[in-house]
């Protein structure tokens, strides 16, 4: 007798039980909500792959036509549990961007042995309109132990250096929704260092080759000045990158929704959103590109390049250049 190992004898259970449950009674397909739920749990938690994932949905969906066309369609159960619970798949919907889980197409789910991030979300019966509440806030504190010697040529040329210190790096409050499947907008402010400025403000629509976004975001340059600060690496980005990177302009950009490749091109202004008559705004070109030579479902693999054509602001009054992205201090630049 031969024994399989832990994992392969809990899918071939698993197995077992979904084909006798898909071919079971009408009883069963009744409640396809449940099914479909427990289907996601046991993927979740290893018990199956996302090819026997598949295989039993695309079965259990045959069992459920069979059933459709035999004895019309099964009776609407409401409940406490999975009311208002809507899935794009299980409609035969798929929105552009869900299947890379591109975030503002996901659908709601409710599920009861777990709390989701995206509670605070609502969507129409069909899915095809959703609006959402989401923020975040992120602290730093620090304890210091500064060398003698620090200190003491600190002490000849002012006070001394503090040995502890508390900052609010990130306090954000947005909203964001999508229209009609296909029109994704946002809209997200930043309250630090005593000032309330624009995040994310913009429009775009979602298409099967791509996004086109209009409005005031990050241009596309670096894989990390890309990826959101919920999901960085360490506390802070590289320096090189912050040195570097653009900030968010009002822009007109398109990107692909691939998760083998990724391009995106843009143009973008270059004063920000604040009002100043002096000066003549400059312009930036931008665009990013990478690909995935490996990935699986325990590997991934990221190649890349940005390029970033920058035209800056020009003070009218004195000609001088405005260096008004990547420094935080607009301080004058002669004209060469």
């Amino acid at each position: 007798m031969r024994f399989l190992p832990h994992k392969s004898r809990s899918r071939t259970l698993a197995g077992a039980f979904f084909c006798t449950l898909v071919l079971g009674t009408q009883a069963v397909l009744a409640e396809s909500s449940e099914v479909d739920l427990l289907l996601d749990l046991l993927y979740e938690t290893g018990k199956l792959t996302q090819e026997e994932k598949a295989v039993f949905r695309a079965r259990l969906d045959q069992a459920r036509a069979a059933r459709v066309a035999a004895t019309g369609p099964a009776p609407v159960r409401v409940s406490t549990t999975t009311a208002g619970h809507h899935d794009d798949t299980q409609r035969g919907i798929s929105a552009p961007g869900a299947a890379i889980g591109y975030e503002p197409t996901q659908p709601l789910r409710y599920i009861d042995t777990r709390t989701q991030a995206r509670v605070f979300r609502v969507e129409s019966a069909d899915g095809a309109n959703r609006f959402g509440v989401r923020g975040r806030v992120q602290v730093d504190s620090a304890f210091a132990n500064w060398d003698d010697n620090l200190n003491f040529a600190s002490s000849n040329v002012g006070d001394a250096l503090p040995t502890r210190g508390t900052v609010l790096r990130r306090a954000r409050l947005g909203v964001l929704g999508v229209y009609d499947h296909v029109w994704e907008w946002q809209m997200e402010m930043d309250f630090r260092d005593y000032e309330v400025r624009f995040a994310n403000v913009y429009i775009a629509y979602i298409a099967d080759f791509g996004r086109f976004a209009l409005g005031h975001f990050k241009e596309p340059f670096s894989l990390e000045s890309s990826t959101s600060s919920r999901r960085l690496t360490f506390m802070e980005r590289a320096t090189p990158v912050e040195a570097y990177r653009p900030d968010r302009e009002i822009g007109l950009m398109y990107e692909t929704l691939h998760p083998d490749f990724y391009l995106a091109a843009g143009v973008f202004g270059g004063d920000g959103v604040a009002i100043n008559r002096d000066v003549r705004e400059g312009y930036s070109v931008a665009l990013r590109g990478s690909f995935s030579p490996v990935r699986s479902e325990r590997m991934f693999s990221h190649l890349g390049a940005s390029f970033n054509y920058r035209r800056n602001d020009v003070n009218s009054n004195s000609g001088n250049y405005e260096l008004s992205v990547c420094v935080p201090v607009r301080e004058p630049v002669p004209l060469m």
